[in-house]
């Protein structure tokens, strides 16, 4: 097995840790869905474990397909790439800088990504323009995370009794956060297939043209 074959393989991996992350997510709020119902405060401690641990794994299967992606780009000759693996890794877990940092990252894999970038100077890549809001896609699924880790938190409305229940059920919408993770984990694997694709169409193009020239 080439190297190439290799890097697609570890790329594969990636991907399939990204659906795997995603329904553990979207598995998360239909139990803490159905736990808030019976307003259990016992299960408070347990959701907040398992918000922390959803987001350790996001961050990290994210990281991995970011790194896949981006030996690969470096693989076939592309240059000039300035948002490391570790850097996006490490931004993930500093508030505003996570969102900042993706945005970036996600923007620079579009351009990088770019099948019908031919010229092989290496930087060619960096005059691509990147369909606007595409990198919101990324942006919103952490938006939507905080938004849902937050509306987990519990009010009690009897101590004695164990009555607590989430700001989601006590607004009376308590399958928000289920729609919520939902569509944004939607959105989130939509541009992870989308730049997936345009890396094997720019792959197949430079092994046609290889042997188109040899």
């Amino acid at each position: 097995m080439s190297k190439l074959e290799n890097l697609l393989s570890t790329r594969l991996i990636s991907t399939l840790c990204i659906i795997g992350f995603s329904i553990f997510y979207i598995l998360l709020d239909i139990f803490s869905y159905i736990n808030d119902n019976k307003g259990m405060n016992e299960w408070t401690t347990s959701v907040y474990i398992m918000i922390f641990v959803s987001y350790i794994l996001f961050s990290f299967t994210f990281s991995f397909w970011y790194y896949s992606i981006h030996k690969i780009l470096k693989y076939i000759g592309v240059k000039g790439m300035k948002h490391s693996t570790w850097k996006i890794l490490i931004s993930m877990f500093i508030p505003i800088l996570n969102l900042v940092k993706s945005y970036k990252g996600i923007k620079e894999l579009w351009r990088a990504t770019d099948p019908n970038d031919m010229s092989f100077d290496g930087f060619s890549w960096k005059k691509i323009n990147v369909p606007p809001g595409y990198a919101m896609l990324f942006v919103f699924f952490i938006i939507i995370f905080a938004i849902n880790a937050i509306s987990k938190g519990f009010v009690c409305t009897n101590m004695d009794e164990g009555q607590c229940f989430s700001i989601y059920q006590m607004l009376k919408i308590p399958f928000l956060g289920i729609i919520l993770s939902s569509i944004s984990c939607l959105m989130y694997n939509i541009m992870v297939r989308q730049i997936n694709t345009r890396l094997d169409k720019k792959v197949k193009n430079i092994k046609y043209n290889q042997y188109k020239d040899g």
